[in-house]
């Protein structure tokens, strides 16, 4: 048997670095938390795995949820046509895949569950594992949590507030078709202006039918000025129409789960907005997968911030936390439900910990 220590500033990542290098056979021995040489905290976990005899190259393991087949040399090899078997075979492959991933999913939970001695951490950790969170988040989480405390301080990065009061603020809204970027807008335009604040509104969403008839009619509710920019060539007038505005909100076409090259164009059209924050609205309803690749987006289109609706439309709303975490992107604005300007705010690290409370 292989007894090995393995470190990181994070259990969750002690943990990974078992399971990666050892297996998921291992077996956790003990965890505790010590000091580097540089007086750091780090978590340290004793792995151990049975060096049992590895089975032959062609063998089958039973209990495993697998079996190798032999490998064909290229000089004989298939033709490109898949077969009705070979596609079964693939088919029941990719399940049995999934089973493991699963599996492994769970035993980790497990285990990080295990180093959380304190009865009411394990249960904010079920907690937030039940509201999506994963496993190793939920563990960082789970003190702050289960002790009533704001949620995220640390593992999320958070904007500065933004004040139209006190220069100009110009945010480029993109994201899904349907995210709620246009009502975002509208609650912002609606509650900046009941403060007293000149806000235009200026929408790219040309080229669909009807796609910015919703945002004009917000602004002719308003009073603020609306223009509609179609090229490079609109600049200059649509600039002349907003110049005295405090608060610009830029309303942009849904952008798809792949880069697209209407996109990459309409990225170059949101350049001539100078020192505008790009920001990222994604809807807490969308798939978790969908969500992380537009968000795999973000940085080619010089998204800065991260602003999330329809948070009343998930029971796993923990996504938005395994979304905010690894994005690095500045959390901003949330919103709720479609009341204008009703239900709308700034996340905080208290926001976060009420919403994954409710």
């Amino acid at each position: 048997m292989r007894v090995r220590i393995f470190s990181a500033p994070r259990l969750h990542e002690a943990l990974a670095l078992a399971a990666k290098q050892l297996g998921p056979e291992a077996v956790i021995l003990d965890r505790k938390k010590s000091k580097d040489a540089l007086g750091n905290e780090v978590w340290q976990v004793h792995a151990a795995l049975d060096d049992s005899p590895a089975p032959e190259a062609n063998a089958s393991p039973r209990g495993r949820g697998y079996g190798h087949r032999p490998v064909t040399p290229p000089e004989v090899a298939a033709p490109a046509a898949v077969s009705e078997l070979d596609h079964d075979i693939l088919q029941s492959s990719m399940e049995r895949l999934a089973r493991l991933v699963s599996g492994l999913e769970r035993h980790e939970a497990a285990q990080l569950r295990l180093a959380l001695d304190d009865p009411h951490e394990q249960a904010a950790f079920d907690r937030l594992l039940d509201k999506g969170v994963a496993a190793g988040i939920a563990a960082e989480l789970a003190g702050d949590f289960a002790a009533g405390k704001p949620v995220g301080k640390r593992q999320m990065h958070w904007s500065k507030s933004m004040d139209p009061a006190k220069g100009r603020v110009t945010l480029v809204l993109v994201g899904p078709s349907g995210g709620g970027k246009t009502t975002l807008a509208a609650k912002l335009a609606t509650h900046y202006s009941l403060k007293g604040i000149r806000v235009a509104l200026v929408s790219t969403d040309v080229d669909r039918i009807g796609g910015s008839d919703l945002f004009r009619n917000y602004a002719d509710v308003l009073g603020a000025p609306f223009a509609a920019l179609r090229g490079a060539e609109d600049m200059k007038h649509v600039k002349a129409k907003i110049a005295s505005a405090q608060l610009v909100l830029v309303d942009t076409a849904g952008i798809s789960l792949r880069p697209t090259t209407a996109t990459r164009q309409a990225k170059q059209l949101w350049g001539g907005f100078a020192n505008a924050h790009r920001v990222m609205v994604l809807p807490a309803n969308l798939d978790e997968a969908d969500g992380e690749s537009l968000l795999a987006q973000a940085k080619g289109l010089g998204v800065t911030h991260l602003a999330l609706s329809k948070l009343d439309e998930s029971s796993h709303c923990g996504k938005v936390i395994n979304w905010a975490i690894p994005s690095r992107l500045q959390l901003c604005y949330c919103s709720f439900g479609n009341e204008i300007p009703g239900q709308m705010g700034w996340l905080t690290p208290k926001s976060i910990a009420a919403l994954l409370a409710k």
